[in-house]
């Protein structure tokens, strides 16, 4: 079984049992499998994806994975050349974060800021 086929069966099984803890998680791996496919329709789909986990996070208070899913969708408007909107995406994420400050995943978004900048 591929790797989308295994997030999706993962994706299917959670939405069956109402375990929806990782789910924020599940979508952005999907968006990230989804880039590997290359083009645009796959390019759509991964932003879709990433969108789909953020709303998830937020919805559960959970920023750690709600900030890796607005770090993956930044990452993708950037290759697009949509400045502005990866800017807007990232910033009031990243900002809620007071604390870890040196973890890969708050560099990872600094950095990406400072590129954006």
């Amino acid at each position: 079984m591929t790797g989308l086929g295994l997030i999706d069966q993962a994706i299917s099984i959670a939405d069956a049992t109402g375990e929806s803890w990782c789910n924020a998680e599940l979508h952005r791996e999907r968006g990230e499998l989804l880039l590997l496919a290359a083009g645009a329709e796959a390019e759509g789909l991964a932003d879709s994806e990433f969108r789909i986990a953020i709303e998830a996070a937020a919805k559960q208070g959970a920023k750690l994975p709600e900030l890796r899913a607005s770090i993956a969708r930044t990452r993708l408007h950037l290759a697009r050349g949509r400045q502005k909107q990866a800017l807007e995406m990232l910033t009031p994420i990243y900002a809620w974060f007071c604390e870890g400050s040196e973890t890969r995943d708050l560099v990872e978004a600094r950095a990406l800021l400072g590129d954006l900048q």
